[in-house]
């Protein structure tokens, strides 16, 4: 399982390894959702038959079958999965949720996800984002009538900023902050609340990658009847 556990990402998710090329555990459970020492006992060998519900989330996480995770089906050919089961089980991909103080230690390293860590969403298999994504709930009115209280934002700490993206950013006055990221001058970039109540901050280009986390992809808004 290993073998083709390392093929999948090294060709898919290649976000997922580290520098040398190994993969990284705690990143592929925050993919699938399984804890992270299993993750480490399933590539070390140490589980030797695991569980269904282990090979399925894992499976749905790489976006292959479960009789593909085991070997018995080839990467490179199709495999005899119903309709019914293509759609509920393999055209979604699992975004787990982050606390702001969690997404400010994202900064350093990808945080370890616990047993209790169950706020998750799903999105399409083939969305645009990376598998390191992770979704938060707003906290403040900084960016409204754009971006309301209590909504929902996807951030892909892969994707490149462009002026009028939203992003996630450390600022020395406040902290983490969303903010539409623009461009005032080549050398100065601001980042802009757009309820005026709220700080816009500037900060120079040359670090501007070290304060910028990640970029919003996708919000999503609950609509009271």
């Amino acid at each position: 399982m290993k073998k083709v556990i390392t093929q999948v990402i090294a060709r898919q998710f290649p976000e997922l390894q580290k520098e040398d090329g190994s993969i990284n555990h705690n990143a592929l459970a925050r993919l699938s959702g399984i804890p992270q020492p299993t993750i480490t006992r399933l590539l070390n060998g140490q589980i030797k038959d695991p569980s269904s519900q282990t090979v399925d989330q894992l499976a749905e996480a790489l976006q292959i079958s479960p009789a593909q995770l085991r070997g018995y089906h080839s990467l490179a050919a199709p495999t005899s999965i119903s309709v019914r089961e293509s759609s509920k089980r393999y055209t979604t991909r699992i975004i787990f949720g982050l606390s702001m103080t969690e997404a400010a230690e994202f900064a350093q390293q990808l945080p370890k996800l616990s047993k209790n860590h169950e706020e998750k969403i799903h999105v399409q298999a083939d969305a645009p984002y990376s598998p390191l994504s992770f979704f938060i709930r707003v906290k403040d009115k900084a960016n409204e009538p754009e971006i309301h209280l209590h909504d929902l934002i996807i951030l892909d700490p892969k994707a490149i900023p462009k002026p009028g993206d939203f992003v996630l950013a450390k600022t020395k006055e406040q902290g983490l902050v969303i903010r539409r990221f623009t461009q005032k001058s080549p050398k100065i970039y601001q980042l802009q609340a757009i309820n005026e109540h709220f700080p816009t901050y500037e900060m120079n280009a040359d670090p501007l990658r070290k304060n910028i986390l990640a970029t919003l992809v996708e919000l999503r808004r609950e609509v009271k009847n």
